[in-house]
């Protein structure tokens, strides 16, 4: 009945009116597919072109209304090019726009693309392939002084769009970038600044927009909304904005290229606010902090530098102050991380430990097993290459025995195994009898042991070293506690098991050749079946193994001959 009606030869005014009334009928729920099934897609499509506006104007609103949420609609305008004929008016609109007219069919327009491309990718890539985007964009710049409610529904056009792959190429194309800087910059109007804001978090995961965004100088705009706003505590816009800004800038420092561009060398102004948000007393900013810092971090010369204009005892001070706060599980997390990148270039553990990273973090031990792990990670960075650190920690009764008790407990296996391997590190790093006697007296020795045992590789030959450093090393008056500890025949069972790694099982005969050459553990070497152990390696596959068995096993012989 509808497409007869529009198939009369109606005075312009009145199709625009039956145009109308079909617009607000596809306004309920249960009439679009029906107007779908009177095939009115294609009839509405053919008044798009139209050289009367007023007819154009309700042709879109129909589309508009009969596609919101229907994907029968979406499929017919699919086989039909709709988003290809709604671009193509779009773009007529958008070349002959004229702020000083109401905009209405514009408005029009880009609320019918958007309800069209919602939710189809099909559509929406058809709309971007003719030049949406450009258009979508040319009205927000032309509109967001004159016009905010056509520049809200451009903007909402806009964020449907740019999600695909093509709509993020169109995007990064054109003017986009600097457009919707301006919008957040110079409108007052909060419903368009958070739109800004959704486009840029929508994009912001791909590489090619971070670095756009900082080379057109986003960030500028990013500080000054958190510098304006971050003490608007019982304001929630104002606090949801500051979020957002300092969300998108940690964003930005994810990816090389953005990075480099605002770290300047240190001397960047988002590394020197950054650095302030550490202290700022706002939990969210002194983790966007944290991570910002991390991010910056990715480079040996990028840490060094942020050490020497400080950046660590800031972060170290916020760990001293979350650490009596009620919930300090999220920041303590975020300054562990950070300081683990900081800490990884050999010059920069040493002005950490200098400043008293040890006494701050160390005594965090006796937290939550989750915070010990982080303190466990941050500590043997530290300690990696750094004989002065391990005599530091081992010169501390609280620090080891604090240590002692992180490997004995039964809660947390990876604080356990974490806190073992330090131990293991703190004698392979200094080197010495005494800091060996150290580890011995507060209980270490039976940890190290436990980790020849383990499944992971690494973490055996880690303890082998230790031991075989220890076994040199001691004073007679500790010989006893390794007979004890059944070491040995720990070592000779291990050297026996067939399938062991070769690196594992070299270590292992070095430890039991240290002991060979103390006549103390001669009895216990050969109770224990050394000899036999040594003699069947001699046919060993690795020419290492085999090599260093033979060499052993000819030490012991002459031995027993002198």
């Amino acid at each position: 009945m509808i497409l007869v009606l529009l198939a009369i030869n109606h005075t312009p005014r009145n199709k625009a009116k039956l145009l109308m009334l079909i617009a607000e009928i596809a306004k309920s729920e249960e009439t679009r597919v029906p107007c779908v099934k009177a095939g009115l897609i294609s009839t509405l499509l053919l008044y798009l072109e139209s050289e009367e506006l007023s007819v154009v104007l309700q042709a879109l609103r129909a589309i508009g209304n009969i596609s919101y949420e229907n994907e029968q609609a979406k499929s017919v305008l699919l086989e039909c090019q709709g988003a290809e004929k709604i671009v193509k008016k779009l773009g007529d609109l958008e070349k002959n726009f004229d702020e000083k007219s109401d905009n209405r069919i514009e408005l029009a327009a880009c609320g019918s693309l958007l309800n069209v491309a919602s939710d189809d990718g099909a559509l929406a890539d058809e709309a971007v392939s003719f030049g949406a985007i450009s258009f979508l964009f040319g009205f927000v710049k032309q509109s967001v002084h004159s016009n905010p409610n056509l520049c809200q529904m451009a903007l909402s056009a806009l964020s449907v769009l740019v999600s695909s792959d093509k709509g993020k190429e169109s995007f990064l194309e054109g003017e986009g970038v600097a457009i919707l800087r301006m919008v957040l910059e110079e409108s007052d109007d909060d419903e368009l600044i958070d739109l800004g804001f959704e486009i840029i978090t929508s994009l912001i995961l791909d590489d090619n927009v971070k670095k756009a965004l900082a080379k057109q100088g986003y960030t500028e705009y990013l500080l000054k909304v958190v510098s304006s706003l971050k003490d608007e505590k019982n304001d929630e816009l104002a606090k949801q904005r500051v979020q957002s800004s300092a969300d998108i800038i940690v964003m930005l420092l994810t990816e090389d290229e953005s990075m480099k561009v605002l770290f300047g060398d240190g001397n960047g102004a988002v590394v020197k606010a950054c650095i302030s948000w550490l202290s700022s007393g706002n939990s969210h900013l002194e983790i966007s902090g944290c991570l910002a810092l991390g991010n910056f971090g990715r480079s040996d010369e990028n840490c060094i530098k942020l050490v020497e204009i400080g950046a660590h005892e800031k972060l170290l001070d916020l760990l001293a102050r979350t650490s009596k706060s009620e919930d300090p599980g999220r920041r303590q997390q975020a300054v562990f991380s950070a300081l683990k990148n900081l800490s990884m270039p050999a010059s920069n553990k040493v002005k950490l430990v200098e400043s008293g990273c040890l006494d701050v973090i160390l005594p965090l031990l006796s937290t939550s097993p989750f915070v010990q792990f982080k303190v466990l990670g941050t500590v043997r960075m530290l300690l990696m290459g750094q004989a002065d650190v391990a005599n530091k920690i081992a010169g501390s009764n609280e620090h080891m025995q604090t240590l002692v008790r992180c490997c004995q407990s039964s809660g947390h296996e990876g604080v356990k195994s974490e806190a073992s391997r330090i131990l293991a590190l703190i004698v392979k790093q200094s080197r010495a009898g005494e800091i060996s006697e150290q580890v011995i007296k507060f209980g270490g020795l039976t940890p190290i042991i436990e980790m020849v045992s383990s499944e992971h590789d690494i973490m055996q030959n880690e303890a082998l070293i230790a031991l075989a450093l220890m076994s040199s090393t001691l004073k007679a008056e500790f010989y006893p506690k390794f007979r004890d500890s059944g070491l040995i025949q720990t070592l000779i069972k291990l050297i026996k098991t067939q399938g062991i790694n070769p690196q594992t099982c070299y270590n292992a005969m070095a430890v039991l050749e240290s002991f060979s050459l103390k006549e103390y553990f001669h009895r216990d070497l050969e109770v224990a079946g050394l000899n036999k152990a040594l003699d069947d390696l001699t046919s060993h596959d690795n020419a290492n193994v085999k090599k260093r068995a033979l060499i052993i096993l000819t030490r012991i012989k002459a031995q027993k001959i002198a």
